[in-house]
């Protein structure tokens, strides 16, 4: 009674997973594991839209958001906002299923949740808080190539884990975990930036002309594209460009487009020529 879905909830995952990368989505599987021994897997997503990447949970059918902007959170904002109200660190000797906090410390936590349309509310109060006391200790695994690449596999027995397939998020309120040896509290190795288009304009020694260098971290990628003013976008031969600058303000656009077609979000440049 209470379950969303059926189904091992990694089974569950990893066909949201495939999806969203199958559609040029970049998607990875996370093993969320705060309570106990036990852990639970869920999938985060990039978002063009947000910048960000994005909780979702295919077992249980819902999202997390911030109540007062509607912006989706991630599994590391929601770790942050869960240590701001567990009384004491959570270790093994001391596990948080020891101090769970009470129904108006989750409240503090200011974590909303969008579902389907679904039976069983993911708020029910026979489930108890545990959607969200899980959202402590975080467990990325380094590879979502399963499909292509089936081995070596992260271990998995019953409700342990530990190995070194995974790279782990820990903090003041949950700290480091003995059973696995990578680990990092800075946000950027968590949640590293996809899709975007980094522009470095250099001079020449045409004054009217300048090279442009763009990098970016896309996966599958295939090509930048790029519309000078208001003309037409068209795809870039290369990593470089050079741009002819007129008379007055001079703009340049740039974005990535990946192998499903799917773009990300455009870089600008603008430069005043005055002769």
């Amino acid at each position: 009674p209470g379950r969303r879905r059926q189904g091992h909830c990694l089974f569950c995952n990893l066909t949201l997973i495939s999806a969203c990368l199958a559609m040029g989505y970049p998607a990875r599987w996370v093993n969320i594991s705060t309570k106990h021994t036990y852990g639970h897997e869920v999938t985060e997503v990039w978002s063009n839209e947000f910048d960000k990447w994005v909780f979702l949970d295919a077992t249980r059918d819902y999202y997390a958001y911030d109540p007062d902007t509607g912006i989706p959170l991630n599994l590391v904002e929601l770790s942050e906002r869960l240590a701001e109200i567990t009384p004491a660190p959570a270790t093994w000797e001391f596990p948080i299923e020891h101090h769970l906090p009470n129904d108006d410390l989750l409240t503090a936590a200011h974590v909303a949740y969008r579902q389907g349309d679904n039976s069983v509310p993911i708020d029910n109060p026979d489930e108890g808080p545990h959607h969200l006391i899980l959202k402590g200790h975080l467990q990325m695994v380094l590879r979502n190539d399963f499909a292509s690449h089936p081995q070596p596999l992260p271990w998995r027995i019953s409700s342990n884990w530990g190995s070194d397939l995974f790279y782990c998020y820990y903090g003041d309120m949950f700290p480091r975990k003995q059973e696995y040896q990578r680990h990092t509290r800075r946000w950027q190795d968590f949640n590293p930036s996809l899709n975007q288009t980094e522009l470095f304009p250099v001079a020449t020694a045409d004054q009217s002309v300048l090279r442009v260098d763009m990098d970016t971290e896309t996966p599958c990628f295939e090509t930048f594209l790029m519309r000078l003013d208001s003309g037409p976008w068209s795809p870039i031969p290369g990593t470089s460009l050079e741009w002819r600058l007129h008379e007055g303000p001079n703009s340049l656009r740039v974005k990535t487009r990946n192998t499903a077609g799917v773009c990300g979000p455009e870089s600008l440049l603008r430069v005043a020529m005055h002769s």
